[in-house]
């Protein structure tokens, strides 16, 4: 019997993790101890997860609606924790740690979490947190000691499912709450580009990558949990630092873009250096950051590609502004980098560019 796709997170674990995708690549990361990159399949990432469910329903009495707090860098334990927090009832609030301790100690007052998750990395404030906190931090993989949880649906669809602050950039920042609806309304969209490369490669089985550098406290970043085990596809958890080394060790042919590196990427495309790219073919989550200049040149480099070659090229009125978290609004960019809309009353989106 043909499976239907995943409309919840039950449903995107129980039938796409452990059935339609257990044996394909959920999760790659560069081990520098040992100078190889691991890889978690999403048939371990979904036992990884129901470790999870039980380490929380067990250590967090009446865990429906209370909220959890994740203090880290990306990483495999960062997924799994989130996945486990939401699958027990709990809300998920991913931190940014590059906060100042009196931006983060007001959000925190804010979410009343029961619990904290940290890397134990030093973020500037460790001392203010463990003073204010000790008693609720916790390791980030302390749900390896449990057995894995006979899982049942615990999440209501429009109940707040996960808490996110915005940057705080413009003024103090504010929470946005999201529900489980909000991320599978948008989920066919936000795959776009990663099946429009299949389509292009003649293989819609093909396990697209992408290079995962945003940190997961970011919409972009953390979205990705979603769209990315919706396909079957992988995440490659990189880092600005060693980006160049992480693409060759990695491949990956979609990534959310990060100024700094478009910069670099920018360069790279107008002298001729592609060959180090590697397999990246679209960039996303960027059309406020540049100028549209920039935005232009990866656009043409991309257009005058040979249609045989391995970087292809979207057609431009087909890339979509993709609509906020559970509405249906959009926009399409047309050659003047102009927002037309397609739909009533715009809103806050998502855009994605080729590369050349």
């Amino acid at each position: 019997m043909e499976l239907h796709e995943p409309k919840n997170l039950y449903e995107l674990l129980t039938l796409n993790m452990e059935q339609r995708f257990a044996n394909r690549v959920a999760f790659r990361y560069y081990d520098a101890d040992q100078d190889v990159v691991v890889e978690k399949h999403f048939g371990e990432y979904a036992q990884d997860i129901r470790r999870a469910v039980n380490y929380y329903l067990s250590t967090i009495p009446d865990i429906q609606g209370k909220r959890v707090c994740v203090w880290s860098n990306n990483s495999y334990y960062y997924a799994v924790n989130c996945y486990g927090v939401m699958l027990a009832g709990g809300v998920i609030v991913p931190m940014n740690q590059r906060k100042s301790w009196e931006e983060l100690h007001r959000e925190l007052e804010l979410v009343e979490p029961s619990a904290i998750l940290t890397d134990g990395d030093d973020y500037g404030c460790n001392e203010e947190m463990q003073a204010a906190y000790g008693s609720l931090l916790r390791p980030m993989d302390a749900y390896k000691a449990y057995e894995p949880a006979e899982l049942v649906n615990r999440i209501q669809p429009e109940e707040l499912m996960v808490l996110m602050f915005t940057s705080g950039t413009t003024g103090r920042s504010k929470g946005v709450m999201l529900c489980e609806r909000n991320f599978f309304a948008v989920m066919p969209h936000h795959v776009r580009v990663g099946q429009r490369f299949c389509q292009l490669k003649n293989d819609p089985d093909l396990l697209v990558s992408h290079m995962t550098l945003l940190p997961m406290f970011h919409l972009g970043a953390f979205g990705c949990l979603f769209t990315w085990a919706w396909m079957g596809w992988a995440q490659n958890l990189g880092s600005l630092r060693s980006f160049y080394k992480d693409l060759k060790r990695m491949p990956s042919q979609d990534m959310a873009a990060v100024p700094v590196l478009v910069e670099s990427i920018h360069h790279d495309l107008m002298t001729g250096k592609q060959d180090k790219l590697g397999d990246l073919w679209a960039l996303n989550c960027m059309s406020a950051m540049f100028d549209p200049q920039t935005l232009m040149d990866l656009h043409d480099t991309a257009e005058i590609k040979d249609a045989c070659q391995q970087i292809q090229q979207i057609a431009w009125e087909d890339v979509p502004m993709f609509p906020t978290f559970g509405r249906t609004e959009g926009y399409v960019y047309n050659k003047n980098l102009n927002g037309v809309v397609i739909s009533p009353s715009g809103t806050l989106s998502f855009r994605t560019a080729t590369l050349g």
